[in-house]
């Protein structure tokens, strides 16, 4: 019955809805319970105690629900609070770093990879510490954009100022010289089309949800978890504030009419 269990994936609001999604590909048989923690997005702007607080309560509310896996689908939350909530899950966790990571090093041709994260995760230097234990000849160039995440959950701004914004934070970019670019939030992809326009074919872009999605299949493989059942697959989601908001976002993400999501009680 553990195989037919869900698999539970958080971020801090919708970003991580571009995990979920490559997980309904990957894995399509695979039920999932998402946590959405609308009350305290982005975590980007927040203390390391704050982030691993807020990830060690959403641990504990997805193994009440009784997942077989967690995915912690927020960069900033994997780079700050990791190594804090393995020591106290009761069942295999990922983050999202280390599959991004690993992309990014198979596909660089110049050796030269760029991040785009929010500041927490650029102050934790986890993606060039990451990278260089992989390989440390490569170099690494990383941009903070705090302003990409709360753009991204507001779809009336988004509309407006994002091209301004993306103009900004994609110049160093650029400057450097970066053959490879890491979009180090898992919010990121929903503008994924966006930035490759405005940077470019030579650059290209490491989005972490499919690889993610990909060493989460390996994992439960390993330890005999995947679900081989053929029945249709449940989504459930909860958020920690405004349900009704994080619904029309994630409809338009996932483009699927039926997502429904909760208050988290």
């Amino acid at each position: 019955m553990q195989n037919k269990a869900p698999i539970g994936l958080f971020d801090s609001g919708v970003g991580g809805l571009t995990i979920l999604k490559a997980l309904q590909v990957v894995l399509p048989s695979e039920n999932i319970i998402y946590f959405g923690d609308t009350a305290h997005v982005p975590y980007g702007n927040k203390s390391k105690t704050a982030v691993t607080k807020y990830s060690t309560e959403i641990v504990k509310f997805l193994e009440n629900k009784k997942v077989k896996f967690i995915i912690v689908g927020c960069n900033t939350a994997s780079a700050l609070a990791l190594p804090s909530i393995k020591k106290i899950a009761k069942v295999g966790l990922l983050g999202v770093l280390m599959p991004a990571a690993k992309q990014a090093v198979k596909t660089t041709k110049n050796g030269k990879i760029a991040v785009i994260a929010t500041q927490a995760t650029v102050n934790s230097n986890s993606y060039k510490n990451t990278i260089s234990k992989l390989n440390k000849n490569l170099k690494v160039y990383q941009f903070a954009c705090p302003l990409l995440v709360p753009l991204i959950e507001d779809k009336k701004l988004l509309k407006t100022l994002l091209p301004t914004m993306l103009k900004y934070y994609l110049a160093p970019v650029k400057k450097c010289g970066a053959d490879t670019l890491i979009l180090g939030c898992t919010h990121y992809p929903i503008i994924k089309n966006q930035i490759a326009k405005m940077l470019g074919s030579s650059v290209k872009l490491i989005d972490s949800a499919h690889n993610t999605a990909l060493e989460t299949k390996n994992i439960l493989a390993q330890k005999k978890l995947l679900n081989t059942s053929k029945t249709k697959a449940k989504i459930r989601a909860y958020t920690s504030d405004a349900p009704k908001h994080f619904e029309t976002l994630a409809k338009a993400i996932l483009n699927q009419k039926s997502i429904k999501a909760e208050l988290a009680k």
